[in-house]
């Protein structure tokens, strides 16, 4: 009987190499190239003994990181060409350890290859690889090791938030994503890189890539894969010491008016509603200067897009009102619920792509319209109810209800078989998402008792980061709006004032907005955030302790 124990990994993580030991009192793999002709002899395809490959999973490494999903055993041609089937495959065991492999390659001089895969919906990547050409022989003890080579080609970098020029004391994430030869993704955010400064004292980078601005000047900030060393992509900055300051600006129109507020910011205007007793009416303010537009009377905004503001019709005695939305000429509403089924609410939009959700038999359901009124359900008649909160164009986000145990945040890409269920997995209550940019999606999740968290999603239940504060001692948070690496929403307590805040994609970024605010102003919350350049604009609203009213409120940076 020939055996042979290959040891796969490294529990130490530092050592990127496949270690094959032998069992004494059976037999070896000896590495046959430079050993005269037998380097191209095609293998035999006759089964030899069984051979057993111990693999290690660590928590953090880059030959076997925590991307990898699977490891899969197979011999080669010289050619390069892979016999199929695979000789055997193993999934990583639920928080990593240890597994075993056990195959039985042919007999006789073969190319043994190893690949570490990440294997998502079907869709295998191969992370690293590493092969050599083997032989089993009696009697020999000796070891044997097989490099992994990294699979990584190029690595593009981006700056979240992205800008011209940062200012001294600004931070910002560098985002690195490789790929290989035929372009797939081998490691993204967050997944062992090497960073640096060439000019430390000007900008200085952790090792998780985070850049803080020390001084004024010009660097180079470079970003390798660890381990390889591939990539070396450089990235330039400058750094100036003019540091802008927030200001807010108080947008009620007048005291005609017994409330006003915001619903985003999009391209310059903010999109909301003023109103009273008797009225309420659509339109837009403008920032440079401050100046309220009416667009359309008896109607509440509910979102703004850079080609519309949407919303309802506000018709007295009536709870079920019709959707719709209007450009920003006065005179142009559309009513969006003219087909069957029809918008019942419109909660976010992106250009003319209109999202909500529409009355469905005796529930409703996410669903996604476009500027006629054509409607996408998101939802499914086996929920209880479902409701879609944002678009970027690409995706959409909101929250669905399966049964009676709470809502659940959800992402759709078009369609109903596309919906990604993000709450995650360590939430104790419910989550929702609210908007979606480039792949990204924010909201909250509970997490036990009254603890509500805002979150910045990648497009996966447990893909995120946890924006909540917890240095601010404040016990909610959660996170409505996103533009160019920036976040706003509010922060407070249970049954307390909220406090309208952004971020910067990380918990410590928080930047409380309501002490830019005059101190007649309670409690205030962010609605919208809109990046242009080096400025910074921020849509919300804020209550006025001596008039008891709600005011729409925005804060620039520039």
């Amino acid at each position: 009987m020939l055996g042979t124990y290959c040891e796969f990994g490294d529990a130490a993580m530092t050592s990127k190499r496949i270690i094959i030991l032998i069992l004494s009192a059976l037999a070896l793999c000896i590495l046959i190239v430079g050993c005269g002709g037998s380097t191209h002899t095609h293998p035999v395809q006759a089964k030899s003994s069984s051979l057993n490959i111990i693999i290690h999973w660590p928590e953090e490494s880059r030959f076997i990181h925590t991307k990898a999903n699977k490891v899969v055993a197979l011999v080669v041609a010289p050619n390069g060409d892979e016999f199929h089937p695979v000789l055997g495959e193993v999934e990583r065991p639920q928080g990593g350890g240890t597994s075993t492999l056990t195959i039985s390659p042919p007999s006789g001089p073969v190319i043994l290859r190893l690949k570490a895969i990440h294997l998502e919906s079907g869709t295998p990547t191969v992370l690293s690889q590493g092969q050599k050409f083997i032989v089993l022989l009696p009697g020999v003890n000796d070891p044997l090791s097989i490099d992994l080579d990294s699979m990584t080609a190029t690595i593009e970098v981006a700056r979240v938030p992205q800008k011209d020029t940062y200012f001294v004391g600004d931070t910002f994430q560098l985002v690195p994503t490789a790929y290989n030869a035929e372009g797939s993704i081998v490691l993204n955010e967050g997944q062992d890189f090497n960073y640096s400064s060439e000019m430390a004292n000007i900008a200085s980078v952790s090792s998780a890539g985070l850049v803080t601005i020390l001084e004024v000047g010009t660097t180079q900030l470079t970003v390798s894969e660890a381990g390889s060393g591939v990539g070396g992509k450089s990235v330039s900055i400058s750094a100036t010491s003019t540091e802008p300051t927030w200001q807010s600006f108080e947008l009620h129109p007048g005291d005609s008016y017994t409330v006003s507020d915001t619903v985003g910011i999009s391209g310059g205007r903010i999109g909301g509603s003023v109103g009273n007793e008797s009225s309420s009416v659509v339109g837009y303010w403008t920032l440079d200067p401050v100046r309220w537009i009416e667009l359309e009377s008896m109607a509440k905004a509910t979102s703004i897009s850079s080609s519309a503001i949407s919303g309802f019709k506000v018709i007295p005695g009536q709870m079920d009102t019709p959707a719709g939305f209007t450009f920003f000429s006065p005179g142009t509403w559309k009513s969006l619920a003219l087909q069957n089924p029809g918008m019942n609410e419109v909660l976010g939009s992106h250009g003319l792509e209109f999202v909500g959700n529409a009355a469905t038999g005796n529930t409703t359901l996410a669903a996604l319209a476009d500027a006629n009124g054509n409607v996408t359900l998101l939802g499914s008649s086996a929920d209880m109810w479902s409701s879609a909160s944002g678009t970027d164009g690409v995706q959409q986000v909101g929250m669905t209800n399966y049964n009676f145990s709470g809502y659940r945040a959800t992402v759709w890409t078009g369609s109903l078989a596309s919906r990604v269920d993000l709450h995650p997995s360590s939430a104790s209550g419910n989550s929702r998402a609210f908007a979606v940019q480039n792949g990204k999606q924010v909201g909250f999740a509970e997490f036990g008792g009254t603890s509500i968290h805002a979150l910045l999603w990648s497009s996966g239940p447990n893909n995120y980061i946890d924006l909540h504060p917890t240095h601010l001692s404040v016990g909610q948070s959660s996170a409505v709006a996103m533009d160019g690496g920036w976040q706003a929403g509010w922060i407070g307590e249970f049954a307390g004032p909220r406090r309208a805040v952004i971020w910067q994609g990380t918990a410590m970024s928080c930047l409380d907005l309501h002490q830019y605010l005059d101190e007649k102003y309670s409690r205030s919350e962010a609605t919208g955030i809109w990046v242009s350049g080096n400025a910074t604009y921020v849509s919300g609203g804020a209550l006025n302790a001596e008039t008891n009213r709600w005011e729409a409120m925005a804060w620039k940076k520039q």
